[in-house]
Formats: structure tokens, C-alpha cells, sequence
């Protein structure tokens, strides 16, 4: 008897102290109110109104560990073009090739992915800068900036993104009649060293033809991988030689052309649209959750959860996490509002529920309680380095969410 009754004694003290422990990490702040016996309550959904609005973000920083190339056509926005500008740096300093005829020329560009129309072909064109993209006093580029070029003859070619996938990279041979008078054989002082050498010849823009009636795709590139490269097999006197010239020690600049043909997208604020590269944003207003609390009350928020339902994102992959921000409008920097700990920033998509969910509990209390500005952004993920697009719903049957439940003194 004695045996079965101490199993049953530990049992129950391990459940109290189970209850205890989660009832306290329930109660966030609970040591601020004054009160011993606080309501719990959840505010009802008809009692929060979150304005929300789409707008263009017109350009973003241009430079990316990831180089974006291709052109999609979306039904709802209009058309998308990515190309990118880069340097070629040299193998060495103080190079001296004495080359005297070029035998032939290739670019390797590393693919990681991909967004949008995988059966697909690209009609890729290299052309040379005719100016400098070295930046000045610290001076950022942007997705917007257009740099003068020259096309290069031959330098072109059509392949197919499955091509493109099998190898692992974008392969670009072009004529010999290029490279030994542009390349190998500048001054001495010119091979001296990167910054003489990117003053010299100053690199390339790699674009594609623009898609006119299907879907499209743009592809991803890794130009800070050590398999980025120009490399030059050329005649020096009766011997051949190779040269590779780097591609992850230069500057590369994302350009970017979006086209909006449908006005109606920014202006419905029942259907909001995020799109990544310096398209879209939405910018969120809580500031009636003030309106619908007693302000003489003191209140601790335990729960604040935000989702949004998708639309139906077409023939597009759906991202798989977008980011809400604060937005320092001195600075114009995005800080990342976080969640339940110092790791979580949320915006993870669902399967299951079809939602992205952020936990904002500690957010929402510096709205309602310190007067804390009450404005938010909803950005896609990384929105630099890839080419999102989702569409979120915001009608009467599915309009955001918050879900709130709140202590009151």
C-alpha cells in the first residue's frame, strides 16, 4: 500500500508545480499590476480596426550577396525586369599578361534558385560599362540607379532555366574578338591593383530579354562565391596561358524595373500586396487599440498575435516568411520588432492554416501603454536578395487579425 501511495504523492506535487510555473509565465507582468485579483479578458475583433495600406517603396539598396537576372509578367502588377552590373577584379596585383591574341572567353555565375516560371528560357545579353560604378564617400547604389553600357558582339546567349539548374551555373562563352585590348593587355599601371584596374575597365551588366506574354521567372546568383569568374585563355608568345579574374572582390549592383500597369492594386485596401527589389510595402496603423481601452486603466497585454490570410498567389511560389518592421523615419532604418524572445521575428507561413503569424505581445503593450508609435511595416522577407511577390487579404470575411488577450488592473 505504502508503495503506491508515495508514486502518488511525487505525482502530485510535479502537477502543482507544473500548474504553478505555466500559470506565472501566462501572466506577462503580472508583478506591475496592483490589483490581486486582475480581469482576463480578449478584446472582442469587433472592437480593433487595423488600418492598412499598400505603397510603393520606389527603390531599395542595390547591393546583395545575391545577384537577381530574368523578367516575369504578373497578372495583378504588371512586369518585373532584373539585370545586375558587376567587376571583375584581377588574379593578382601587379599583373603582366603580354598576351597577343585571345583564344577564348568565358563567364561563370553560381545559381542558387529561382522564383516564378521553372519551364523556361532566358535571352541573356553581356554588356561593358562605359563608366565607373566605384562608390564615392561611402554613397549607397540603389535598385533605380542606371549606369551607361555598350553591348558587347557576341556576347549572348539562350538557355534554359532546367539547363541552368543541372549544371549549378550560368555559363556565358562569347567571341574572341573581346578581352585582349579591354582586359589583358591595359597598362602596366592599370594591372597594378583592383582600384587602378576597376578604373580601367569597369566590368559589365548582364541582362535578359524582357518576357512579353507568359509568366517568366528570375533566376538567383551568387557572385560572392570563389566560382564567380571571367576566365581568359589567351596566347602568350608561343605558349598558352589562363586567367581568372574574380568576380566576389568587385562591387555588384542589382537593377531593377518594375512596371505597374494595375493602379487598382495600391489603392485596394481589401486586397494588400507586398512585392520584394523596391516594389511594394504595407504600413499598418494600430492606433485605435487605444481608442477601444479605458486610458485611465492600466493594462498588460499576455497576448497579442497578428496573422494574415493569402489570396491566391497564382502560378507564384508563396514566400515563406515576410517581415514586419518599425520604420525610423530619421534614419529610414527597418528594425525588426520582435517576438516572445530575442530570436523570434515571426512571419512564418502555414500550411496548415494558410497564415502568416508574428507574436507581438511586448510590441502591442508599448502602443497601448507608453504611448509607442503605433505605425508598423509589413515587408516580403529579405526583400533585397530575392523576388517575392504575395498578395494578403483584408476583406470583411478575412480581414487581418489580432488576436489580443489582456489584463486589466
Amino acid at each position: 500500500m505504502k508503495n503506491r501511495i508515495f508514486p502518488l504523492i511525487i505525482s502530485t506535487i510535479l502537477m502543482s508545480i507544473w500548474f504553478s510555473c505555466d500559470n506565472e509565465d501566462s501572466l506577462i507582468g503580472e508583478g506591475l499590476l496592483n490589483s490581486q485579483n486582475p480581469d482576463v479578458f480578449i478584446l472582442a475583433d469587433s472592437l480593433i480596426h487595423i488600418k492598412a495600406e499598400t505603397f510603393h517603396e520606389d527603390r531599395v539598396n542595390a547591393q546583395s550577396s545575391t545577384s537577381l537576372l530574368g523578367s516575369y509578367l504578373d497578372p495583378i502588377s504588371g512586369q518585373t525586369n532584373a539585370s545586375f552590373y558587376f567587376q571583375i577584379t584581377l588574379p593578382n596585383n601587379e599583373m603582366d599578361f603580354n598576351a597577343t591574341s585571345v583564344n577564348s572567353i568565358e563567364l561563370n555565375l553560381p545559381y542558387t534558385g529561382f522564383f516564378g516560371q521553372e519551364d523556361n528560357e532566358l535571352n541573356v545579353q553581356l554588356s561593358k560599362l562605359t563608366e565607373s560604378i566605384n562608390i564615392d564617400d561611402g554613397n549607397n547604389h540603389y535598385t533605380d540607379t542606371v549606369f551607361n553600357t555598350e553591348e558587347i558582339a557576341g556576347a549572348n546567349t539562350t538557355i534554359s532555366l532546367s539547363e541552368i539548374q543541372e549544371s549549378g551555373t550560368l555559363n556565358i562563352s562569347f567571341t574572341t574578338d573581346f578581352g585582349l585590348e579591354e582586359i589583358l593587355n591595359l597598362d602596366a599601371e592599370e594591372l597594378n591593383n583592383n582600384e587602378a584596374f576597376t578604373e580601367a575597365f569597369y566590368g559589365f551588366k548582364i541582362e535578359v530579354s524582357p518576357v512579353i506574354s507568359e509568366l517568366g521567372s528570375i533566376i538567383y546568383l551568387n557572385n560572392n562565391s570563389s566560382d564567380a569568374f571571367l576566365k581568359i585563355h589567351y596566347q602568350y608568345e608561343s605558349m598558352i596561358d589562363s586567367a581568372s579574374f574574380p568576380i566576389s572582390d568587385g562591387i555588384t549592383i542589382n537593377s531593377i524595373e518594375h512596371n505597374y500597369m494595375n493602379p487598382e492594386i495600391i489603392e485596394n485596401d481589401t486586397e494588400l500586396f507586398l512585392q520584394s527589389m523596391g516594389g511594394t510595402y504595407v504600413e499598418l496603423d494600430f492606433s485605435s487599440l487605444r481608442d477601444s481601452l479605458d486610458v485611465n486603466s492600466q493594462y498588460i497585454i499576455n497576448e497579442a498575435v497578428l496573422s494574415f490570410s493569402t489570396i491566391d498567389n497564382l502560378d507564384f511560389q508563396i514566400p515563406e516568411q515576410i517581415s514586419l518592421v518599425e520604420f525610423n523615419e530619421e534614419t529610414e532604418d527597418l528594425i525588426p520588432i520582435i517576438g516572445i524572445n530575442s530570436t523570434n521575428i515571426g512571419g512564418l507561413f502555414s500550411d496548415e492554416s494558410g497564415e502568416y503569424e508574428f507574436n507581438i505581445t511586448r510590441h502591442i503593450q508599448k502602443i497601448i501603454n507608453e504611448d509607442y508609435n503605433p505605425i508598423c511595416r509589413l515587408y516580403t522577407y529579405n526583400r533585397t536578395s530575392n523576388a517575392d511577390r504575395i498578395m494578403l487579404n483584408n476583406s470583411e470575411t478575412f480581414p487581418i487579425k489580432l488576436k489580443l488577450v489582456i489584463i486589466k488592473d
